[in-house]
């Protein structure tokens, strides 16, 4: 089973539409209770590094 490095995670805010509350690229509002979340792994396979990236968003569900 190869090794895994985390690379990079980055955290950013997520806009959304005032009216729809959809997720939008620029404009809407600042939703202070979700984060996109961007990580990107690395590996070693046969002397060839690959990568990977995964993109979510995370929830205060708790309001905290």
């Amino acid at each position: 089973f190869p090794s895994h490095d985390i690379s990079s995670a980055i955290f950013s805010n997520v806009r959304r539409d005032s009216s729809t509350d959809d997720i939008v690229d620029s404009g809407g509002y600042v939703d202070s209770g979700t984060r996109k979340v961007v990580v990107e792994i690395s590996w070693q396979d046969q002397g060839e590094t690959k990568k990977v990236n995964s993109e979510f968003l995370i929830h205060d569900v708790y309001q905290n």
